[in-house]
């Protein structure tokens, strides 16, 4: 191979492990960007139990989150319980059930 293959060769290897790198995995969803800018702090790496504790102080959020989640749940894939929405939405739904607000 000659220099000009080989620089070539190298400019496609980074293109595609940069494409295969892992990205942020930050989640662009309004319930998301609800409950942080309530003061929870950063929720995508928050467990459930961390977000119920939370959702606890914040009962009337907690309720206000629980009736978005349940439209989004219906039409959500089988791994968005994992996503950092689906554990917000868990944890809101917990606490709901025990401050339900009509």
């Amino acid at each position: 191979m000659t220099t000009k293959h080989l620089v070539a060769a190298s400019a496609a290897s980074l293109i595609v492990l940069t494409a295969c790198a892992p990205t942020s995995r930050r989640s662009n969803s309004e319930i998301i960007r609800q409950v942080e800018a309530a003061g929870s702090g950063p929720v995508e790496s928050a467990s459930v139990q961390s977000l119920f504790s939370w959702f606890e102080q914040h009962t009337h959020l907690a309720n206000q989150i629980n009736k978005q989640c349940e439209g989004v749940k219906k039409t959500a894939p089988a791994t968005w319980g994992d996503s950092a929405e689906g554990r917000v939405c868990e944890a809101a739904s917990e606490t709901a059930l025990r401050h339900y607000e009509p």
